[in-house]
């Protein structure tokens, strides 16, 4: 119906970090803060994307992580089905390809759209950029990428359908066919 449409197009376009704790990507969110969310602004994007930041947040943080938890652009969640339905976008600019490989998996398997930078290639060989993610080592360009995509809506459905293909080389069933192989051979 038209009034399902028009709530459609009214949807804020979430990006979304997911980490077990806050800790364990202070770079990555402090880069979403200084990068990302001034860029945004910049923009005029603000009041038409949500930033969630979906980890535990304990007390005792550093002062400048504290300051990004505050601030009212950014949302805190707790990770449940509602942050999964919402989410648009994966942002992992993280460097450090150790356990990414199973969050951008996750990511494509939730037909999410997924920033990140070139190192994860490391894990994920397939990716490639404007076709299966958005990914860049510097940053400013990430950001760029991520403004573009919010701003070309014609392009989600291209890249979702390519992350998909990428996530049918990690099949359970695939995994399994090559672990029978090496044992067999």
């Amino acid at each position: 119906t038209k009034v399902q449409k028009n709530k459609k197009n009214n949807k804020k376009f979430n990006i979304s970090m997911f980490s077990f704790a806050i800790s364990q990507d202070y770079n990555g969110v402090t880069l979403l803060y200084k990068k990302l969310l001034p860029k945004l602004r910049k923009s005029g994007l603000l009041d038409k994307v949500t930033l969630n930041l979906v980890m535990l947040i304990p007390k005792n943080i550093p002062l400048e992580i504290k300051k990004i938890v505050n601030d009212e652009n950014i949302n805190i969640k707790t990770y449940d089905q509602d942050i999964l339905k919402k989410t648009d976008l994966l942002f992992y600019p993280s460097k450090y390809p150790v356990g990414v490989r199973s969050k951008i998996l996750f990511a494509f398997s939730r037909k999410w759209l997924v920033a990140t930078s070139l190192t994860i290639k490391k894990c994920i060989p397939e990716l490639e950029d404007f076709k299966n993610c958005v990914m860049s080592n510097n940053i400013d360009n990430l950001v760029d990428k991520i403004i573009h995509l919010i701003k070309n809506k014609n392009k989600h459905r291209f890249i979702k359908k390519n992350a998909l293909n990428v996530l049918k080389n990690y099949s359970p069933k695939k995994g399994s066919q090559m672990i029978i192989k090496d044992i067999d051979s």
